[in-house]
């Protein structure tokens, strides 16, 4: 009887995860089924261990307009136009490396929406 990495992988991960179920579609190959990346993140993920908060991401978009708070953070004259502020319209965050506002599972490429 042959012992395959998938076999050696999944004992590792038992391990580490014993309340973890493993479920192996036939037609996946020994790496579709380990590893995937992550279309809102777009980290490496082991599908086996994926949990609620493995993904940290912005539910929506990085904007360029004015901020509901622009007169909070910036003093305007009257003359002055709106200033555009570039932020995460989910959260505000005007800074577009910031990490995700929100966490959930990974979600793959290859899931159907």
């Amino acid at each position: 009887m042959s012992v395959s990495n998938l076999d050696i992988e999944f004992s590792r991960l038992r391990l580490v995860f014993p309340e973890v179920e493993v479920f192996l579609d036939e037609d996946m190959t020994e790496a579709e089924s380990v590893i995937k990346t992550c279309k809102r993140c777009k980290a490496s993920f082991a599908v086996v261990s994926n949990s609620s908060s493995a993904c940290r991401f912005h539910p929506t978009y990085f904007v360029s307009r004015r901020h509901d708070d622009q007169k909070r953070y910036y003093e305007l004259g009257p003359d002055d136009p709106p200033y555009a502020a570039k932020f995460w319209d989910c959260c505000g965050s005007e800074d577009p490396a910031s990490a995700g506002c929100k966490t959930s599972f990974h979600v793959s490429y290859d899931d159907v929406e």
